[in-house]
C-alpha cells in the first residue's frame, strides 16, 4: 500500500488537473468538451479511489491466517509444495 497509495494519487490528480480546465474553458469549444471533460476526470478520481481500496482489501484479503486444518489440509500442503518446486525448479525466477 505504501508503494501504491502515492504514485496512483499523484496520477489522479494529475490528470483531473489536465481535463478540469477543459470543463471551464468558454467559448464554442468549451462547450463541446464540456460533458466529455468531466467524464474524464470524475472516471479517473473515481478509478483512483477504486485501485486504493482494493489495494488495502487484497492486502487484507491475501495474508496467510493459519495452517490449514482439516480433510483439505493433507492436499493443500502437497499442492504448495509441488508448486514451489515447478516455480523453483522448472520455472526459476530468472527464466521470467
Amino acid at each position: 500500500m505504501k508503494e501504491v497509495q502515492a504514485p496512483v494519487t499523484a496520477i489522479a490528480f494529475i490528470l483531473a488537473a489536465v481535463f478540469i480546465p477543459v470543463a471551464v474553458s468558454g467559448g464554442i469549444s468549451g462547450q463541446i468538451y464540456r460533458q466529455f471533460a468531466l467524464t474524464i476526470a470524475a472516471s479517473v478520481l473515481l478509478s483512483a479511489f477504486n485501485a486504493l481500496c482494493s489495494a488495502r482489501v487484497e492486502g487484507h484479503i491475501l495474508r496467510p491466517k493459519r495452517q490449514a486444518r482439516g480433510p483439505l489440509a493433507s492436499p493443500s500442503a502437497r499442492f504448495n509444495r509441488g508448486f514451489g518446486w515447478v516455480t523453483d525448479v522448472i520455472w526459476p525466477v530468472s527464466a521470467r
